[in-house]
């Protein structure tokens, strides 16, 4: 049974394996189709038994008795479309070499120009362990790729090498200038500078020290005061309430005081840092309960 991979041209003869015929080559058999559905049957059987359905599943197209098995030619100015897609920064969101999350809208746009047609191609800095995690990573959003820092077989043949470029018809990358583009930014980055400049001012990278200290500031300086009473009165509280604690436990008087809760709080937030299970929000925390500490300090002097 002959079955033809629209993707690359290539033709599929399966009779006792579709492993040496080559038909589940790019298929990991944990995720085949094939072998979700054969039943007790192998795979080459079931593949043999069912050809209409076969080729549905994985996507190629049955060649019946009599046809024409040979390749279908790949214009040099057509190629199938192939596109090269940046891991760290594109793919998934990176603390490098961490992976922390999936960019989601970036996987499916991806996933659906797959199923579209087109060879997906994973192009990355990564190697070893590291190229392996990102692929692992992948896997578990249904990401396949045609090819891993390589050119298309396709394109190989076309143009008879593979070169360090790997060919594509487009490149997805967090960090790509299109400089087709720069006469048209020129002419409007003076009409947008102001805008950006005011953007910028409203919404720093909250990962930056000016967008830290924002977020800080709007912890403490916003509807807060309502919610929680002044930082004085909320934290001398705090402080009275521990030193009862130690003296009850401990026999030990503490005069505690709200520039003690202050530095205190401060301390556990750098220990959550310090532990490695803190986030991001530790950093505005510490700067917030840091301020609040210098302002009740300084309304005793």
């Amino acid at each position: 049974m002959k079955f033809k991979n629209p993707k690359n041209g290539e033709i599929y003869d399966v009779k006792d394996s579709c492993v040496d015929a080559g038909f589940c080559r790019d298929i990991s058999c944990r995720t085949c189709p094939i072998n979700l559905s054969k039943g007790w049957y192998t795979c080459a059987d079931w593949v043999v038994n069912h050809p209409e359905e076969a080729a549905e599943l994985v996507g190629y197209e049955l060649i019946r008795e009599g046809e024409d098995a040979g390749t279908t030619p790949i214009s040099t100015e057509n190629p199938t479309r192939a596109i090269a897609i940046d891991f760290d920064g594109t793919l998934f969101k990176t603390r490098w070499p961490e992976i922390l999350s999936p960019n989601r809208g970036v996987i499916d746009r991806a996933l659906e120009e797959q199923r579209n047609g087109a060879q997906l191609i994973l192009w990355t800095c990564r190697e070893g362990k590291l190229l392996e995690d990102a692929l692992a990573a992948c896997e578990r959003e249904g990401l396949r790729f045609d090819a891993v820092n390589d050119s298309p077989e396709d394109w190989k043949r076309i143009w008879g090498t593979s070169p360090r470029k790997v060919g594509a018809t487009e490149y997805w990358d967090d960090r790509a200038v299109n400089p087709n583009t720069w006469s048209a930014q020129e002419n409007s980055n003076e009409a947008c500078a102001a805008t950006r400049a005011e953007k910028d001012e409203a919404q720093p990278d909250p990962s930056s020290r000016r967008g830290i200290l924002l977020q800080a500031t709007r912890c403490v300086c916003g509807d807060r005061d309502q919610d929680y009473g002044s930082p004085e009165n909320s934290l001398s509280a705090i402080a009275s309430l521990w030193a009862d604690y130690i003296k009850a436990k401990y026999g030990v008087s503490a005069p505690l005081t709200g520039v003690d809760a202050s530095a205190m709080m401060v301390l556990f937030k750098i220990a959550r840092v310090a532990t490695g299970h803190g986030k991001a929000d530790n950093w505005v925390d510490a700067a917030g309960y840091a301020a609040c500490g210098g302002e009740i300090e300084a309304r005793k002097c």
